[in-house]
């Protein structure tokens, strides 16, 4: 459910021994003092950076959990796994769960597919009519693998995660197709937006309401996504053809509305809305959809 994420802390100045506490733990069992003062102090855990200012008793530490948890990002982070990683974390650096703040956060759910979602991926279109864009193909790859609509605030990813794992050289040649859909927020306002709070911390994210507040997003986000389908132009005049077909072809409806009249343009719009309602009931729903919503579900609370 939860990959990368970025948490800033300061130590209460009314407790004493929290910097002892956080400098003995498992996470910074690798880091000896010199004798000096230092300003800084820096160090890696099980995929995370951690970075601690002694003046100002603050820090920092970014990675992925899901890579905490399993050491891996291709199996099924649960919200089981995620109440545990989230503890062990916050165990293993010495720092309550609720004084790690979340700010940026990664959402995220893998599609374990029947064949390669590369055609999947590579039909992406827009979200909300913001386009996504293919990123070039990774080293010893010949497609790219990924697509991104990118908003102030947050992304919306689409890869093929067993190729890219492959082409990393960090999964085995012969592993299942598997897409990975997920939301990078960039910021913490959307976060806070979405949940209605004035701060998420660690110990919110495993909470109950919060993951299923998140699963709803990831619906409600992967619902808005349009992508190139095959249109039903049977019995069809060869203008409402062409006009229906311009759901293929969202940027074109960008040079309209800056090329036509207000009136015409709605005109084409209006048109265009019923033959796509018309359209809907001819439509089978693509096969992701069924994997998608029950993938997502196995990882979120009952």
């Amino acid at each position: 459910m939860y990959d990368n994420m970025h948490l800033h802390f300061a130590l209460p100045a009314q407790d004493g021994e929290a910097e002892e506490r956080m400098l003995s733990s498992l996470a910074f069992a690798g880091w000896t003092s010199t004798g000096e003062m230092q300003e800084r102090v820096r160090v890696t855990y099980r995929g995370f950076r951690i970075d601690y200012w002694f003046n100002e008793r603050r820090g920092r530490l970014w990675g992925s959990l899901h890579t905490f948890a399993l050491e891996h990002k291709r199996g099924c982070f649960t919200s089981e796994l995620v109440k545990s990683a989230c503890v062990a974390l916050a165990q293993d650096i010495g720092i309550p769960a609720a004084l790690l703040h979340v700010c940026t956060l990664e959402i995220s759910v893998n599609l374990s597919t029947p064949t390669s979602p590369q055609p999947f991926i590579v039909s992406l279109l827009e979200h909300k009519r913001k386009p996504f864009h293919l990123h070039l193909a990774p080293r010893n790859t010949k497609e790219p693998l990924l697509s991104t609509a990118t908003y102030r605030d947050y992304r919306i990813k689409a890869y093929n995660k067993g190729e890219y794992d492959k082409s990393k050289g960090v999964a085995p040649l012969l592993c299942k197709p598997l897409l990975r859909f997920e939301v990078v927020f960039t910021r913490s306002r959307p976060i806070l937006k979405l949940l209605n709070r004035s701060q998420v911390t660690l110990e919110d994210l495993f909470r109950p309401e919060i993951l299923l507040a998140f699963g709803s997003f990831l619906i409600k986000t992967w619902k808005l996504v349009k992508r190139t389908i095959e249109l039903p132009f049977e019995g069809m005049p060869l203008e409402e053809a062409f006009l229906l077909n311009t759901y293929n072809t969202p940027g074109i409806w960008r040079w309209m509305k800056a090329t036509m009249t207000r009136s015409t343009f709605g005109r084409h719009r209006q048109r265009f809305d019923q033959l796509w309602q018309e359209a809907q009931k001819r439509l089978e729903p693509h096969p992701y959809d069924a994997i998608f919503l029950q993938s997502l579900h196995s990882l979120l609370p009952s």
